[in-house]
C-alpha cells in the first residue's frame, strides 16, 4: 500500500501540527504521521514562546485557544522565608521586592529594562531567522557589547552581578533552565536575552496558562481545517530517497508515502538516523551515542484536596521556583553530571487552569513539576523521581508527602540540547539538513528549548520555497 502527497509531517507534537497547518494553507497535499495513539499534550501547561505570528495566522483563538492567565508571577519559594514575588512588569517589581532587599529592589527594573531592551532588540534574528552576526552589526554599539558580554556569561554570574540576595539570583536564573540550558554555563546568559525576546498574549516576556482547549486542540483542528491529513499510530521507519533528494517515508507497517519534501519535529539525530547511514557519515552516529546533558523533566502530581486558601504550592497565577540560592543549580549539576539523580533538585511549579485540574472524580488536583536536573538515562524512574521530587518540596512545604496521590512522568520530548551556537545561528542553519527536501521543524530547530511553533512556521516557508518543481506530464 502506497501514497503520494506533496509534503510529509513527522511528530505530532505542536511544532508539527503547526508545520502541517502551514504547508496545507499553501495548497500542499499534507499528511501529518504520530507514532502513539493520541496526539501528544505539551510538556508543561504554562506557554512562554508561542510565536505570535502563528497565533494570529493560524486563527489559533478561533480554534478554542484561550487563557486563563495572561501573566503569571514568578515566585521564589524559600525554606522558612515569606516567598518572594518578582512580577514581570518593571513598574511593579521593585515594590515586591522592597521588603527582602531595597538594593534589589532599585536594581530590578534596570535589570529588566536591560534585558527587554536587548531581547526586542535580538528580534531579527530569534523572530526572523536572520543570523545573529547580522542583527548585532545593525545595532548600536552598547547593545552589541552588551549582547557579546552575554555570549561567554552564565545566567548565575550575569543575575549575580546585579543583586545581592541569593533567593532573587536564583529565581531569574531560572528562565535559562526553562530555555534548556544550565544556569552556570558560559553562554547560558544569552538565553535570559533570549526570554527576554518573547511575546505572550501580547506582553514581552510574560508567561501564560492556556484554558481547557489547550495549544494542541487548536492547532489540530488548524491543520485539519486547512485540509492536513492527520494519522495517529503511523510510525516513520525510514527515509526514502531518490537522486540523493528526499523522496518520501517508509511506515514501520511498510507502507510507503511518496513526498518531495518532509519536515520533521524529531531531533536532528533521531531524523537523521532514519537515513541510509552513509548520508549522515560517523560524526551523526558518534553523536548519537555520546553521553547526553542532565535534562530537565516534567512531573504531574496529583493532590488530595485541601481547603487552605493560603496553601503555598496552588496558589493561582503564578509559577513557583524551588531554588533558594545559586548554588543548587551547582551542587545539582554536578550531581548529574555523575548519573545521579540530585537529593535536592531545582523546581519550578505550576498549577494548571481551575477548569482542567481536578480529575472525573473531584478528588485529586493538579500539580505540574518542572525538575532539573536529570540524568538523560534515568528519565523514565518514575518511583525515584517522584522520591527527589516530593523530598525537595517539602523542605519549603512540610507534609507535602501525606497529600501526593498519584505521580506521572510527561515524556521528555525529543530534541537535541540547545547550545550558544544555536542561539546565534539563521533559521536555515537550524532547520535544514544535509539532505535535500528534508527539514527540522521541531524545538531541535529552535534556537532555545521551547514550545514556540516559530521554527515550524519558517520551516514550512521554506520548504515551500525550495519545493522542486513538478516535472512536465
Amino acid at each position: 500500500m502506497s501514497g503520494s502527497f506533496d509534503a510529509i509531517v513527522i511528530g505530532g507534537d505542536a511544532s508539527g501540527l503547526a508545520a502541517a497547518a502551514y504547508l496545507a494553507r499553501a495548497g500542499l497535499k499534507t499528511v501529518l504521521l504520530e507514532k502513539q495513539e493520541a496526539l501528544p499534550t505539551t510538556p508543561s501547561p504554562v506557554l512562554h514562546a508561542l510565536d505570535p505570528r502563528v497565533v494570529k495566522e493560524l486563527k489559533l483563538g478561533r480554534y478554542g485557544l484561550t487563557f486563563v492567565f495572561r501573566d503569571l508571577s514568578l515566585v521564589s519559594l524559600r525554606p522558612g522565608g515569606l516567598p518572594l514575588t518578582v512580577p514581570r512588569d518593571p513598574r511593579h517589581a521593585a515594590r515586591s521586592v522592597a521588603a527582602l532587599s531595597p538594593a534589589d529592589a532599585a536594581a530590578l527594573p534596570r535589570y529588566l529594562d536591560t534585558l527587554f531592551t536587548l531581547g526586542r532588540a535580538l528580534r531579527p534574528s530569534w523572530w526572523d531567522g536572520r543570523p545573529l552576526s547580522e542583527t548585532l552589526a545593525a545595532l548600536k554599539p552598547s547593545l552589541r557589547d552588551l549582547a557579546a558580554r552575554l555570549r561567554v556569561t552564565s545566567a548565575a554570574a550575569y543575575t549575580a552581578s546585579w543583586f545581592e540576595t541569593d533567593a532573587m539570583c536564583a529565581a531569574l536564573a531560572f528562565d535559562a533552565v526553562r530555555a534548556g540550558f544550565a544556569p552556570t554555563e558560559p553562554g547560558s546568559a544569552l538565553a535570559l536575552a533570549w526570554g527576554a525576546s518573547q511575546e505572550m498574549c501580547g506582553m514581552q516576556a510574560a508567561s501564560s496558562l492556556p484554558g481547557r482547549g489547550g495549544l494542541i486542540h487548536a492547532l489540530a483542528l488548524a491543520a485539519q481545517k486547512a485540509g492536513a491529513e492527520i494519522r495517529t499510530v503511523s510510525t516513520a521507519h525510514s527515509l526514502m530517497l531518490a537522486n540523493d533528494r528526499i523522496a518520501g517515508v517508509e511506515l514501520t507497517a511498510g507502507e510507503r508515502l511518496e513526498a518531495p519534501l518532509v519536515l520533521s519535529s524529531l531531533s536532528r539525530r533521531h531524523t537523521l538516523a532514519l537515513a541510509p547511514a552513509a548520508v549522515h557519515g560517523l560524526g551523526t552516529a558518534q553523536r548519537a551515542h555520546a553521553a547526553p546533558m542532565p535534562i530537565g523533566i516534567d512531573l504531574v502530581f496529583g493532590l488530595m484536596r485541601q481547603p487552605d486558601p493560603t496553601d503555598l504550592l496552588l496558589q493561582p497565577g503564578q509559577r513557583n521556583i524551588v531554588a533558594d540560592r545559586p548554588e543548587a543549580y551547582t551542587a545539582a549539576l554536578a550531581a548529574a553530571r555523575l548519573g545521579q539523580v540530585p537529593d535536592e533538585l531545582v523546581l519550578e511549579l505550576s498549577h494548571p487552569a481551575p477548569d482542567v485540574a481536578v480529575d472525573a472524580l473531584a478528588s485529586r488536583i493538579q500539580l505540574h513539576v518542572r525538575a532539573w536536573p536529570i540524568p538523560a538515562d534515568r528519565a523514565g524512574e518514575r518511583d525515584v523521581l517522584t522520591r527527589a521530587v516530593t523530598s525537595t518540596v517539602e523542605r519549603i512545604a512540610p507534609g507535602f508527602s501525606h497529600r501526593v496521590a498519584s505521580a506521572d512522568i510527561v515524556l521528555p520530548h525529543d530534541s537535541d540540547p540547545p547550545s550558544v551556537t544555536r542561539l546565534s545561528a539563521s533559521a536555515e542553519e537550524r532547520i535544514a539538513t544535509v539532505i535535500p527536501g528534508l527539514f527540522l521543524c521541531g524545538r531541535a530547530a529552535e534556537p532555545a528549548d521551547a514550545v514556540s511553533c516559530r521554527a515550524a512556521r519558517q520551516a514550512a516557508r521554506l520548504a515551500i520555497a525550495r519545493r522542486p518543481l513538478r516535472e512536465p506530464q
